[in-house]
């Protein structure tokens, strides 16, 4: 049987799911846009933000 992921709000663009669908390869500058001078860290995943919209779970740096 599959499993159902659960996402959260606005999850298409946080940074897991860019990763997954190959934005990095298209648009590394707007990535390092994404994550220089990371202020959030995700707790889902471990990945920092500038932004806590750009993640699952935010918590402050």
């Amino acid at each position: 049987m599959a499993r159902i992921r659960k996402t959260c709000e606005g999850h298409e663009n946080h940074l897991c799911a860019l990763a997954e669908s190959g934005f990095i390869g298209r648009d590394l500058e707007g990535f390092k846009e994404l994550v220089g001078e990371p202020h959030f860290v995700c707790r889902k995943c471990g990945r920092v933000a500038k932004s806590a919209e750009s993640l699952c779970e935010p918590e402050k740096i």
